[in-house]
Formats: C-alpha cells, structure tokens, sequence
C-alpha cells in the first residue's frame, strides 16, 4: 500500500488536501492511504524516520523552493524532475520518463536528471 503524507503550514490548506485525498483514494479504489497530516516539516520528518518506506509526498512548496525543502529533508533525497523530490535509498530503477520504487510506485523523471538519478541511486537505467 503506498502511503501518502501531506504538509502545508496552512491548516485550513492542509485539512483541504487531506480531505481530498482520502476521497480521491476512496472514490478510485487505490491501495493508498493518507499516513501522516502535518503543519510543519519537523512532524513529517520525525513520521519518516519512525515509519521508513515509500511515500507520495503533497508538500507545500509555494511559499518555499524545492532547495530549501531539500535542505530541510536532508540527506538522501534529490529531485527527480522540476517538481519532484524522491528518497534515494527506495529507488529500484530508472527508465524514459519515470522512477521505480522498490515496492512498484513510480515518480516523474525528467531527462536531463536521468543519468543524475541512476549515478546517485546506484540503479540501472531499464
């Protein structure tokens, strides 16, 4: 089951988000659930370091760049594509386009990041 984690310092934004993924997950019959709602990185960080694994992360990023929510993740996690942050240690490979997870999920990997992704991750290109 894939499980997703939400953060946005706006509650009511945060609330929103939660609430429509949690419907869209119903209402499409996915293996997802929404694991962790926080309002700040520190209780998002402190939830991945307890539970690791695979996630697909909603993190609010309009107030902040990419960069700066890197630095605050920490090691082990590199963008993927322009929009896109993923936990290095769970990628299984890399083809045209996408990043697979060890446990099946993918993530948009944008061409130019491609050879980056496979050199960092330790993973063939497929």
């Amino acid at each position: 089951m894939l499980g997703v984690i939400i953060c946005d310092d706006d509650r009511f934004m945060m609330e929103t988000s939660a609430k429509l993924a949690r419907k869209c997950i119903a209402d499409d019959k996915q293996t997802a659930s929404v694991v962790c709602v926080a309002d700040n990185y520190s209780e998002t960080l402190v939830y991945i370091e307890k539970n690791p694994g695979a996630y697909l992360y909603f993190i609010d990023i309009v107030r902040d760049t990419i960069e700066n929510a890197l630095e605050r993740l920490g090691g082990g996690f590199m963008k993927s594509h322009r929009c896109v942050v993923i936990n290095q240690k769970h990628v299984a490979s890399v083809s045209d386009g996408f990043v697979r997870f060890a446990g099946g999920e993918t993530a948009a990997c944008s061409f130019r990041m491609k050879n980056e992704v496979i050199k960092k991750c330790g993973v063939k290109r497929t």
